[in-house]
């Protein structure tokens, strides 16, 4: 299995289980790297399920939850399901060293 290797998703579902507070789900798309924001979310105590779709828009590579507080929690983040999973190519070994001569 390639350690290095990074995925693309058009969409998730989850359950931020017994969570309290305000919460913000901020998610990256694959190919322009830009991050979308929706405003925060309250939670509750039970079951919180939110679904994240890449609508219109190139796959998704990554989300971030964040509470608005240090006091905004959940208890698991479980039920996790993705839509059209795929391995995408690691960079060129040439844009690589590009990147790394920048640095």
């Amino acid at each position: 299995m390639d350690q290095h290797a990074r995925y693309s998703f058009t969409d998730i579902i989850f359950d931020l289980a017994n969570g309290s507070g305000t919460i913000l789900i901020r998610a990256t798309y694959l190919l322009a790297e830009d991050t979308q924001a929706p405003p925060f979310f309250p939670l509750t105590n039970g079951f919180n399920f939110f679904t994240v779709v890449a609508s219109d828009m190139p796959p998704l590579n990554s989300i971030e939850i964040e509470g608005e507080t240090s006091g905004d929690v959940f208890g698991a983040l479980e039920d996790v399901r993705f839509s059209a999973c795929a391995k995408f190519p690691n960079p060129p070994a040439r844009q690589s060293c590009l990147l790394a001569s920048v640095a």
